[in-house]
């Protein structure tokens, strides 16, 4: 029932219901930032130090096919570590007795190291035997490089009555064929006392 006020009779009106206090609203949360376009992500990217490769492995792909595989004008090759007679007449498909013959070698006598020699190239052209010859010496040093790595150089002072054989002997894995090609100016067929040669440490 309505309520009297007291000496005036007059009906009072209701009252309102207090409102409940408005939360202040939340802030939106800040959106996250777009990543970078590419062009943006590759400059910084370009912007960082790149990785220094090591030296080790700078020596060895310096170093790993230094030798000249080519045919000279004159149709002679120079002779390299791991090579024989019979593998010059392989690749250019004609008998070893034929390459003694144009080299004026005696049956049995070994090609020297470094030496020129004479070719036929009757039956197979200059740059097949080439081809023949570069896929040998790769596949040579790509099964030599599998479990094997040069880790520096020394120098070696040759000796009275050191051989090729002597000096690739003082060393752990050291192929004819490695020296030669850390030493391509030397005559490691005559070596004479007081040479020297840069040794490949190999490990």
């Amino acid at each position: 029932a309505p309520a009297i006020v007291a000496q005036t009779g007059e009906t009072a009106a209701p009252e309102r219901p207090a409102l409940p206090e408005r939360a202040a609203p939340a802030r939106p949360a800040p959106s996250p930032r777009p990543a970078p376009a590419p062009a943006v992500a590759a400059a910084t990217a370009a912007a960082a130090p790149a990785p220094v490769a090591p030296a080790v492995a700078e020596e060895v792909v310096e170093q790993a096919d230094a030798d000249d595989y080519s045919v000279a004008k004159d149709g002679s090759i120079r002779v390299i570590g791991a090579e024989t007679l019979g593998h010059y007449a392989d690749w250019l498909g004609v008998s070893a007795a034929r390459l003694r013959s144009l080299n004026k070698l005696k049956y049995g006598e070994p090609v020297r190291l470094g030496r020129r020699l004479r070719l036929d190239f009757s039956q197979a052209d200059r740059a097949e035997f080439e081809k023949r010859r570069r896929a040998f010496h790769a596949q040579l040093q790509a099964e030599f490089f599998e479990s094997r790595r040069i880790v520096g150089t020394e120098v070696y002072i040759v000796r009275r009555g050191d051989t090729l054989w002597s000096v690739t002997q003082r060393y752990k894995f050291l192929p004819v064929w490695l020296l030669q090609q850390y030493n391509p100016d030397a005559d490691l067929s005559d070596l004479r006392a007081g040479n020297q040669l840069v040794v490949p440490k190999v490990e």
